[in-house]
């Protein structure tokens, strides 16, 4: 079921969720899991999906006993603490074997309030995403504590960058890729993240750079090997090839060639001439 939200509503208020739901915690471990994909622009505006989804056990300490309960919850505000989901555009709810889904789009969103889930910000040329939860009440640690290890559930946070990362500040976060950062963490842990990245990858105008030098330096190459070639050539030319008599133009005579009989050496004794 798609539905469309007002302007005004806050990612943030998934957070009363797990409020909502903190009785589930003492029979249940992971009722709720919450997943993003945030791509940020050079301009700190922000595109993605943003989704919970709320285990059906769990569901029915609230009430939730089918897909239709869950809609309703929704569009009620009761799993949102009575506070209407800010940002998004368009929202789906789903039912998969383990639980409800409800999974929202958002595109060149501004997330600047200090109560939404994640905060954008420009800082110059840098871009900075900062993620904070304040993590378990005294409370909540004595309801945890029951459960050793066990938690609400976890959210997982894939953030895309406009340009490369150059700091990551703050447990569960970690770098993925030059551009790509995920954050992983329980509902329950304190949470104070802070990436930066530069506002773009800059690094086009230098590649084409760097590729059109390199074509010049190939063309260059081939050039001076060609000249080289044809320079030898001119030079090894054979003997024989040098010594080839020319060609006559057309009417006149060719050169005659000078042998050794036409004229004798100047010292050769002369023939004494018989009587007639």
């Amino acid at each position: 079921m798609a539905r469309s939200l007002t302007p005004s509503r806050s990612a943030a208020r998934i957070g009363a969720l797990v409020g909502v739901a903190a009785v589930a915690v003492l029979t249940l471990t992971g009722c709720i899991k919450v997943d993003a994909n945030v791509a940020i622009a050079s301009d700190a505006t922000a595109s993605g999906t943003f989704g919970f989804e709320l285990q059906k056990d769990a569901a029915g300490f609230l009430g939730i006993s089918d897909l239709s309960s869950f809609e309703a919850a929704i569009d009620e505000g009761a799993l949102t603490d009575g506070e209407e989901l800010e940002t998004f555009q368009e929202c789906v709810t789903s039912e998969s074997d383990a639980g409800y889904v409800y999974t929202c789009s958002f595109a060149n969103a501004s997330f600047t309030n200090p109560d939404d889930l994640w905060q954008i910000s420009k800082n110059g040329s840098n871009i900075v995403f900062t993620m904070t939860n304040e993590g378990q009440s005294a409370e909540d640690a004595e309801m945890t504590g029951l459960l050793g290890d066990a938690g609400m559930g976890a959210i997982n946070v894939t953030v895309e960058f406009p340009g490369p990362i150059t700091s990551v500040e703050g447990e569960f976060a970690e770098k993925t890729s030059d551009t790509t950062a995920k954050i992983s963490a329980s509902m329950m842990d304190t949470l104070k993240v802070t990436i930066t990245s530069e506002e773009s990858s800059g690094g086009g105008f230098a590649v084409i750079l760097v590729v059109a030098i390199a074509a010049g330096v190939v063309v260059l190459l081939i050039v001076a090997v060609i000249l080289l070639v044809m320079r030898r050539r001119a030079g090894t030319r054979s003997p024989e090839a040098a010594a080839e008599p020319t060609e006559a133009p057309a009417g006149e005579a060719p050169a005659a060639e000078a042998t050794a009989t036409d004229t004798p050496p100047a010292d050769a004794p002369t023939q004494p001439e018989e009587n007639a």
